[in-house]
């Protein structure tokens, strides 16, 4: 997990325009578009399916915002194929210091995406 936020923290970096790199990552697909996986927030609307299967999370997700959409993508793709103690400990950092964006995005966006962490803490404590 650590490799992959070192090499996703490379790419940034490597990019001119962090904006315009997650808004090239960001997905609209409309396989989501279910209530039963509907986040529901002040401007942004963010679709988490998350599936269990032998003490293993997948994640999808996506959002309406392009933008939340790339960042939502980046962080799935760091906690898919990771053992539940490896999810627990990330979620207790904040990602958003981590990958060095925190006062790049806007606070919508920050709350969206702290819904979604949220959403995910609260099913991997009771599922």
């Amino acid at each position: 997990m650590i490799n992959k936020i070192k090499k996703i923290i490379k790419k940034f970096f490597n990019s001119k325009n962090i904006y315009n790199f997650f808004i090239k990552l960001g997905i609209q697909k409309k396989k989501f578009l279910k209530k039963k996986f509907l986040l529901k927030n002040c401007l942004i609307n963010t679709w988490v399916k998350i599936i269990k299967k032998n003490n293993n999370f997948f994640f999808f997700g996506y959002s309406n915002s392009l933008f939340l959409s790339g960042l939502i993508k980046i962080f799935f793709i760091i906690l898919n194929n990771n053992n539940i103690k490896n999810i627990k400990i990330l979620l207790k950092f904040n990602i958003l210091n981590i990958l060095k964006i925190k006062n790049k995005i806007t606070n919508f966006k920050k709350e969206s995406f702290n819904n979604v962490l949220n959403y995910i803490n609260i099913f991997i404590k009771y599922n």
